[in-house]
């Protein structure tokens, strides 16, 4: 059983990998929330379990698109603590949930994927962790929901381009045809070159909200 009741709620420096669960989704000291829009959320894990990176909340009635990529340098495993998510997996449709496959989906490095809420009533709600450099990927996180949602359901695409660009590990992919030459020249072309050189990326936005330890 997780630990519900944090023993360091009077101490002004929180203990890393203190885990509270409140309606199925974890939460850890100086966590660090950012919104899609249309309640959607993603909560940044800076002290967390070292490879536990963010963990998104997905209402009911909203929506979830992440679309086919691919990450060269990194593995990635998501835990769906409620809800579906439907995977495309190197072309294979995979579903996950607590009760299918006891929510656990691993993406090893190198391999194309892509998401999207399945059609449970629930709420989705599910974890990544990331290895090797969880840091990074929660730098990038950070960076995606800034410059690409601003807190608004309407995406930048040239601000999303942008952040997989200063990324590094994260390319685009068409299909299981495409090879990831297109997808780098893309994300150079429109992150690199029209977002950051010539300045078309949106600029961050303060989306910052750090959760309360007491």
């Amino acid at each position: 059983m997780p630990n519900t009741k944090s023993p360091i709620r009077d101490s002004p420096e929180p203990a890393p990998h203190t885990v509270t669960m409140s309606n199925g989704i974890p939460s850890y000291p100086g966590d660090e929330r950012l919104e899609f829009g249309n309640g959607a959320y993603m909560v940044i894990h800076h002290n967390g379990p070292p490879s536990c990176v963010a963990t998104t909340v997905v209402p009911a009635d909203a929506t979830l698109v992440i679309p086919y990529h691919v990450h060269p340098l990194s593995s990635e495993t998501m835990t769906v603590h409620k809800g579906e998510l439907c995977a495309t997996i190197n072309g294979k449709r995979v579903m996950s949930s607590p009760t299918t496959n006891g929510g656990i989906l691993h993406i090893p490095a190198g391999t194309r994927h892509g998401f999207n809420k399945g059609v449970s009533a629930e709420d989705l709600v599910f974890t990544e962790s990331t290895e090797p450099s969880p840091d990074k990927k929660r730098d990038f996180f950070g960076d995606l929901m800034r410059v690409g949602f601003g807190g608004s359901p309407e995406i930048s695409v040239i601000g999303a381009m942008a952040a997989f660009y200063r990324a590094g590990d994260v390319v685009l992919c068409f299909g299981e045809w495409s090879p990831l030459w297109l997808g780098r020249f893309l994300g150079w072309f429109m992150g690199g070159l029209l977002g950051d050189t010539l300045g078309l990326a949106p600029k961050p936005a303060v989306l910052l909200k750090r959760t309360k330890s007491d």
